[in-house]
């Protein structure tokens, strides 16, 4: 579920939860998003050659792209490219990761930084040295 106001873009994230009392894994806010306007090109008229309509829109921490230059408007632009950001892969990809590891719990979380740990000690670890 997200929204998009008119003026500013607002997005609110409250998409899995593990029960139906606790509060949301995480949140994605606007915060979270790049979103650069361009000027448009192809069929329109003056509005389009003008105005700055088309949107692309980029998650951060996802490096996935939404992008829309088809409308007319740049909210009818915005919408679509929200639309196409949160059905990309990449984005796709993130999400469910970033959900798994919210649904970890402590525990688990530390027994994998603990063989992580263990993985990188210095008897665990083949090192070569080459001398020219």
């Amino acid at each position: 579920m997200y929204l998009i106001e008119r003026k500013n873009i607002f997005i609110r994230g409250d998409y899995i939860k593990q029960n139906q009392n606790d509060s949301p894994l995480f949140s994605i806010t606007r915060k979270d998003f790049k979103v650069d306007y361009y000027k448009g090109s192809g069929a329109g008229g003056q509005n389009r050659n003008k105005r700055e309509t088309a949107v692309r829109i980029t998650h951060i921490e996802s490096n996935a792209i939404g992008e829309c230059c088809e409308q007319r408007n740049q909210l009818q632009n915005k919408r679509v490219a929200f639309d196409r950001l949160f059905n990309s892969k990449k984005f796709q990809v993130w999400f469910k990761k970033k959900c798994g590891i919210e649904m970890m719990s402590k525990e688990e979380k530390r027994m994998i930084e603990e063989k992580v740990n263990n993985w990188m000690l210095e008897e665990n670890l083949k090192i070569e040295y080459f001398i020219p």
